[in-house]
Parts: C-alpha cells; structure tokens; sequence
C-alpha cells in the first residue's frame, strides 16, 4: 500500500478517537451528578441562576453556561454547594446521551412543579382562607373562646345549681282561701290579714247577703312596705308584701257604710291568706233581698266554715241526688247544704253566700228540697238519714 495512503488513515482514525474521547467525557460528567438528592425544591418560578462554565473545557459551538436549581433557602440565596447542575445542552445530534438525560431532568421538574399545583389545591386556606395553624389565628381562638367544651359544660351545671339556690325560698308559706266576718263593734279587734314577700294576696269585700260591697278608698299605714292594687270601681283589693317581716293596719272605706273596716297586715306568716273574703254586716248597695229571710245572725260560725269546705266535726254527711250539692246531718235534727243552686222549699233558718256564688243554708230535716238556677228547676232527694 502506498504509504500516503497508510498516512490519511491514520488521520481519521486518530480523529474518530478523539471524537470518542470527547463524548466519553460528556458521559462521565452526566454519570457523575448525585440523582440521590432529596426531593427538589418549591420551583413556583423558572429557575434562572446559571453557573459558570470554563468555555475550554466544551466543544466548540456548545453553550458556555449551565443551567442549575437552588436547593436552598426560603429567601431565595443559593449558598455554595447548595446548586444542582444539570448536564450542558448538547449542540449535536438530539439523540446523544447529554441531551436524553437533560430531557429526564426537565421532566422531574415539570412533575414537581404539577405536584406542588395540586398539593396547592388540596389545601385551599393557604390560599383564599388562609392557614388555620397560624399563630395570630389561635391566638384570636383563645381570646374569643377561652374555655373547652368541657368546661362550658361545667360551668353551666354549676351556674344551674347556683341560680336554684338563689331564688329557692326560705319560707314556704302554706295557702289559704277563706271567709271571715267582720265585726264592726267598738272594743272589737281588726281581722288579720296574712300576707308574704313575693306573694299576692287578695280580699274580697262582700255583704252578708253575698253580694259585692264597692270599695270607695283606703288607706295604709306603711305604704313603703306593702304594696296595693285596687281599680277604683270594683270590691277586689290586692295586696303585696314589699318588706320581710314588715306589719301595719289598712283602713278600707265602703260605699254607704259610715263604719270604716280596719285589717290589720302580718307579713311572712307560715300560713297566707292567698284570697280573703271578707263579710260585712249588713245589706250593700248592690245586694238582692233574699226570697226567704234568715232569724239567725249572719254571724253563724258553723255556715261560714261551711262555706270555707270545713264541716262541723259532730256533722255526718249524707247523699243528695238529683243535682249538684252537698249534704250534711248536724244534730240528727238539722240539714246543712252546700250548692250553688237556690233553694226554693222547703224553708230555711240560715243561708250564707260567698264571693264566688257558693250558697250554704241551714234547714230542719227534710226528703226532699226544690232548687233553681238559671230559670231550672231541680228536685234533691235526701237519702241516709
């Protein structure tokens, strides 16, 4: 072979082996990165910190720069060491190692970028809402809501237990509703009134007859202490108890009565006069005449105790049929009955009549009774005697 022939030869082959070398090179270099870093940093922006490159150690034509990554810190500083390379963008062919293992780095960033995105829309208060593991938020939390559920619970037992205490009453006074004479001789004692703190009581001003007697004005001794309602028209009177253990008097002025009716007030009694029907002697400017008049005083202790629902103990009671009443046998030669009828026949010794249209009357021993009420007439028959 001629020997220029053997010298071009070796030519080429000694450029095929530098070209070779060159790209042994370029595959050293991509080998050597650490892909054993830990999972890439939020990239939120382009990356766009390059690192110098010395331009003789690339090719001619390649790019004296390379792009890197901060792996660094939040304020956006990439101290030394902290930089990962990625290999030269290679200007030969694009299927040359350099270039694919420059495209599998840019996918691992396009991924965590796509991650970060999602994560971002999973957790919307970092966002619109804001953290609810903010410092300043907790701190509002604590302010506003101080306790746990668990002590709200608590502290609401306790606050019940507190508020039955405080408003249970230390004197229970025990009811009563009655009817009462008055007596409006000289050297007679006023009737007590039994009234409470925190309790109304109510007196009623009737005749003997039964009949409404109008208050026309009243006076109290301690008005500081006791509280009254009255309408101004009517025979009702309330009265209230302002001052534990507080007493006075009570002068009531009745239309047509020149005799003014005096009460003495006791307060916080065990016993209360919740309603008091008060009857006074004689006949009020609005009492009806009764059809059958009595020869007994008005002051029959016996009928005003009937009237209350209270027989006398030696009564024995007995049955009524043919309306509604009650029937008892006092002495074993007096009937008593207690009805809201009026009795017609036979005739009557006693009768009394309260507030509420309650009649009692006081008869000699009979079968049978004629009664009214409201244009009806009723027969009673008297059965066990």
């Amino acid at each position: 072979m001629p020997r220029g022939i053997n010298s071009k030869c070796s030519q080429k082959f000694l450029a095929i082996l530098i070209c070779f070398g060159y790209f042994c090179s370029s595959f050293s270099q991509v080998s050597s990165v650490d892909m054993s870093q830990p999972s890439l940093p939020s990239l939120a922006q382009t990356p766009q910190l390059t690192t110098p490159v010395n331009a003789t150690s690339l090719p001619s034509g390649a790019p004296s720069t390379i792009p890197s990554i901060c792996t660094a810190t939040s304020n956006g500083a990439c101290p030394i060491g902290s930089m990962i390379d990625l290999p030269p963008i290679p200007t030969s062919e694009p299927t040359t190692t350099a270039f694919k293992s420059f495209l599998d780095n840019k996918e691992r960033i396009d991924k965590f970028q796509n991650k970060e995105k999602e994560l971002a829309q999973l957790t919307p208060w970092q966002g619109k809402f804001g953290d609810p593991r903010d410092p300043n938020f907790q701190s509002m939390l604590k302010q506003q809501f101080p306790m746990s559920p668990e002590q709200i619970k608590l502290f609401r037992e306790t606050l019940n237990i507190y508020e039955q205490a405080l408003q249970d009453q230390v004197r229970n006074p025990t009811p009563s509703m009655s009817t009462r004479s008055v007596d409006l001789d000289p050297g007679s004692a006023p009737p007590p009134v039994r009234i409470s703190t925190g309790y109304v009581s109510s007196l009623i001003f009737m005749d003997e007859s039964g009949a409404p007697w109008p208050i026309k004005a009243y006076d109290i001794g301690n008005p500081s202490a006791f509280n009254v309602q009255w309408d101004k028209e009517s025979n009702l009177m309330m009265l209230q108890g302002l001052v534990p253990y507080a007493n006075t008097n009570i002068v009531v002025l009745l239309h047509n009565l020149e005799t003014p009716v005096i009460l003495n007030l006791i307060n916080d009694q065990h016993k209360v006069d919740y309603r008091l029907d008060l009857r006074i002697p004689g006949l009020g400017p609005k009492a009806t005449t009764p059809m059958i008049k009595s020869n007994i005083p008005s002051t029959d202790n016996i009928l005003m105790s009937l009237l209350d629902g209270i027989p006398p103990e030696r009564a024995k009671p007995i049955e009524v049929n043919g309306g509604a009443a009650s029937a008892w046998l006092l002495d074993d030669n007096e009937l008593l009955i207690r009805t809201r009828l009026t009795i017609l026949s036979p005739s009557y010794t006693s009768s009394m009549r309260s507030a509420d249209g309650m009649k009692v009357y006081r008869m000699p021993k009979t079968p049978v009774i004629m009664a009214s009420k409201d244009g009806n007439t009723y027969q009673l028959a008297i059965q066990g005697y």
